[in-house]
């Protein structure tokens, strides 16, 4: 099950695809563009960033010259502050838009697929098929029902994670989110400096070789 922080991250993607519905862009065509960009590697498919739990627009100020750069065919019909298309031939429902965008970002919360990848193997017009039956149940269960159809391995199944917080006493993603947000108020507010703040002490210290090397593989933290 998601936690709160992880449900807010899916909203904050969720809302981002929903503005731009409610604007008239080409849905498939950014869904595609923006899982596969520098920003959402950058931004969405790592342990903490500011942008995670930002409102939409200022997800998009970084995300539509990054698009307009490198596809200049998507941006043509933009204005010129991007927030509406200049003719809208097309309406998508910003209700499906909206999950559709939360439903990627917890999918690669809980599997470690990266977004490039889900783009891929979970194209958005399968996603669009999802919608009908799967907006009406619980997140968990959506997420369930297309992992089991396109055979991606949830963490909760992983006995490696499993093992590896039983021996920590917590949950990894919680915790790195959590000390990554402290240290960086410690910084700001010049409780320490970066060298101090760096070499504060680790619990994962305690894990293997091999336990820490599973956990650089599945991108859970070490930034």
């Amino acid at each position: 099950m998601l936690s709160g922080v992880d449900y807010e991250i899916c909203k904050t993607q969720g809302n981002v695809y929903e503005y731009l519905a409610k604007n008239g862009y080409d849905m498939e065509l950014f869904s595609g563009l923006y899982l596969q960009s520098d920003f959402c590697r950058r931004a969405f498919d790592t342990n903490y960033s500011r942008f995670q739990l930002a409102d939409e627009l200022e997800c998009l100020d970084f995300i539509v010259p990054e698009l307009k750069e490198r596809y200049p065919e998507f941006c043509e019909n933009i204005t010129e502050d991007y927030k509406k298309v200049k003719k809208v031939d097309t309406c998508f429902s910003p209700d499906v838009a909206y999950w559709i965008g939360f439903t990627y970002r917890q999918l690669y919360i809980e599997t470690g697929i990266t977004s490039r990848e889900l783009s891929e193997r979970l194209p958005f017009d399968a996603m669009c098929r999802y919608y009908p039956g799967l907006h009406t149940v619980d997140e968990e269960m959506a997420t369930d029902i297309i992992c089991k159809d396109y055979h991606f391995a949830k963490y909760k199944d992983d006995e490696m994670r499993k093992i590896i917080e039983d021996k920590l006493g917590f949950n990894i993603k919680e915790y790195n989110r959590r000390e990554q947000e402290t240290l960086k108020k410690m910084k700001e507010a010049g409780q320490c400096d970066s060298h101090e703040c760096d070499n504060i002490p680790s619990p994962f210290e305690k894990l293997s070789l091999e336990e820490l090397e599973y956990l650089r593989e599945h991108n859970y933290f070490l930034d």
